[in-house]
């Protein structure tokens, strides 16, 4: 026959454990993404460097690091000096390799254009050739570039809905007056009077996971 005071401990402990879970916090209709784990995005932009695809990954709430690759090709006539003499180009082939880093300042903001703007800076990888030719002498060649471009910009990436969103952004590249060898003269460098900034910009649609 049960006592009364295990009638008591028994009472208790259920008054006691009933409390307890009253207290406990439930979470009802949330939605767990792996963006809650790893801050990862992809993108697709064009913009005046060619086409590519981006990979950002938010490393803070203001600060995220962007890896991509752009590529274009263009077919066109534009008079080209060089130390020998003015040559026509007929055809650019162009490649980036980039690897910035974006500082988002204006996160407390209420408006979303401003809130999803951020500054990046880093530097590009830039791989160039040049289809050209000297009519006037039936000379003609290929001129090529490879090097290290540093970069600043300003964009936004707004979001559409929980995966979904869009940026834009505008920039320009450092150059260094580069040293190219043409491949069908007497395997000499010459010099190509070029501009030394390179403003870019592109848009595109960015997914997040």
């Amino acid at each position: 026959m049960i006592s009364k005071n295990s009638v008591f401990l028994i009472v208790s402990s259920f008054l006691l454990n009933t409390h307890t879970m009253a207290d406990e916090k439930v979470i009802l209709g949330a939605e767990s993404t792996v963006q809650q784990y790893i801050p990862v995005a992809v993108g697709l932009n064009v913009g005046s460097l060619g086409y590519g695809a981006t990979l950002m990954w938010d490393t803070d709430t203001s600060v995220g690091v962007t890896l991509g690759y752009t590529h274009h090709e263009l077919w066109y006539n534009k008079d080209v000096s060089t130390s020998l003499g003015t040559w026509q180009r007929q055809s650019t082939n162009s490649r980036s390799h980039f690897l910035h880093v974006e500082w988002k300042p204006w996160q407390v903001q209420s408006k979303l254009l401003l809130k999803s703007s951020y500054l990046s800076v880093g530097a590009a990888y830039l791989q160039q050739s040049y289809a050209l030719n000297q009519p006037d002498h039936e000379r003609s060649g290929i001129i090529k570039s490879n090097q290290i471009s540093p970069y600043i910009g300003i964009g936004m990436r707004p979001m559409l809905g929980l995966h979904w969103g869009w940026l834009a952004e505008m920039g320009v590249h450092y150059i260094p007056q580069p040293s190219m060898f043409l491949s069908q003269e007497t395997a000499q460098s010459i010099w190509v009077k070029k501009d030394r900034w390179l403003p870019v910009a592109q848009i595109g649609v960015v997914y997040h996971f």
